[in-house]
């Protein structure tokens, strides 16, 4: 692990013995090679054969988790997932893993979601970068990424965000669910329950107009994401 951040060495740590990982570092405190390196030891753990991991992300950083990939963890192969139709992505996936070595796939979540094999494959690691994107519970992205955590359970699922909570408290049943397994202990087993707990909604009314339970909140969010800042690079 040379070249790493004190935070990054932190985190992986941190991250050693957890099945949900969430990792809240900001903008420039090299999250993916942190995610990168977590995976690298879950793989040093176990055998090397069928070791498949799922990397679901925006678009726009694909290009930067192949390029991350062939830096830090060469000896893996790194198969990007933006060409050709559906079907001739789910042919590209089964013909990767029918060869045993160690394979990374790299998604978009809008194409993710569209795809059956990646729901039903039993993969190793899974990483959800800006994992806030997931904050939406009632989301295709959102209640396929709970699916897939709820099929693979006993296997690390790691999100990444600079922005963990980008609006509000609602945001954190959709995120926390899609690490969580089977359910999401930390903010409840339904997005109603959790609305409940946190939210003071109109009399009435159907809508939120503040938020209760803060501190019980902050505690949870605090337990279970581990939390890096610029002033630490």
């Amino acid at each position: 692990m040379d070249g790493l951040w004190s935070h990054q060495r932190d985190a992986i740590q941190w991250s050693d013995d957890r099945t949900a990982v969430l990792l809240h570092h900001e903008m420039g405190c090299g999250k993916t090679r942190t995610a990168i390196e977590i995976l690298k030891r879950r793989m040093a753990r176990g055998d090397r054969g069928g070791f498949a991991v799922l990397v679901a992300c925006p678009k726009a950083v694909i290009a930067a988790w192949v390029k991350q990939c062939g830096l830090w963890w060469p000896d893996v192969r790194v198969v990007a997932l933006t060409k050709g139709t559906s079907a001739q992505k789910a042919k590209q996936v089964e013909a990767a893993l029918a060869d045993r070595t160690p394979v990374v796939f790299v998604v978009n979540y809008e194409t993710a979601w569209r795809m059956p094999i990646l729901e039903k494959t039993p993969w190793s690691a899974i990483v959800w970068d800006e994992v806030h994107r997931l904050k939406s519970p009632s989301g295709a992205a959102s209640r396929w990424a709970a699916r897939v955590c709820k099929k693979n359970a006993e296997s690390p699922k790691i999100g990444l965000s600079g922005t963990m909570i980008p609006h509000s408290l609602m945001d954190c049943y959709g995120i926390w669910r899609a690490v969580e397994s089977p359910e999401c202990p930390t903010f409840g087993q339904s997005a109603f329950l959790h609305r409940t707990k946190y939210c003071v909604i109109a009399p009435g009314q159907n809508f939120v107009i503040g938020y209760k339970n803060l501190d019980d909140a902050h505690r949870r969010v605090a337990a279970t994401t581990h939390r890096a800042v610029a002033a630490d690079v």
